[in-house]
């Protein structure tokens, strides 16, 4: 099974990022290492049009989480220019590589560019036809809207927090979990883990 965390990497997601590495042991150590089937995740960074040759980064999938967290420590956060984000050119990143995709981890704190035609449903939706739903969660209100409408077009779904407060590895383990083929009995930690959880079934 495979999975993508899609994240954006613009100036505002610098903190988000260092917690992101803090998460990997607990996802590698609860998803991978518990899993009955081989599990490899992809990290996909993406920014804005105007950041030009660096709008985009991507690791290879892999379970080695020597390897994961030192892709993401190097992950620069800069640029983002205007408020809206190049979420589709992240999205389409996860679709060049659908084999064995289970789910897709959306996560930022800005909308995507659909306003400008930039419109990030089309590879959401391809992503839902391939079974491959988007888990989306956006960090601030004025992205709900929009992470909502990717979420729905691929048969996932969406959540709003402002502050994982440690508790980004359980949330994004919790979502990954609700996968059967991998067999794990998941126990959230968290409140936000325990609410997905319940919510998913």
């Amino acid at each position: 099974r495979r999975f993508c965390l899609v994240m954006d990497a613009t100036s505002s997601m610098g903190g988000f990022w260092t917690q992101a590495i803090e998460a990997m042991h607990y996802i590698a150590e609860n998803i991978f290492d518990r899993s009955t089937v081989p599990v490899e995740l992809k990290v996909i960074a993406y920014r804005d049009h105007c950041d030009g040759s660096e709008i985009l980064s991507r690791s290879f999938f892999s379970n080695d989480r020597s390897y994961l967290k030192d892709y993401i420590s190097n992950i620069r956060c800069h640029g983002g220019g205007d408020e809206p984000e190049a979420i589709k050119v992240g999205l389409e990143a996860a679709l060049k590589e659908t084999e064995g995709l289970s789910r897709v981890i959306l996560l930022g704190d800005a909308p995507d560019h659909h306003a400008q035609g930039q419109d990030a449903i089309m590879p959401a939706l391809e992503l839902g036809k391939l079974s491959a739903p988007i888990f989306a969660i956006y960090l601030l209100a004025s992205a709900k809207d929009s992470f909502e409408r990717i979420a729905k077009a691929s048969g996932g779904r969406a959540y709003g927090f402002n502050d994982f407060k440690g508790g980004m590895g359980d949330i994004i383990t919790t979502l990954l979990a609700q996968d059967k083929m991998l067999g794990i009995e998941c126990t959230p930690k968290t409140i936000e883990g325990k609410k997905i959880k319940e919510e998913l079934g």
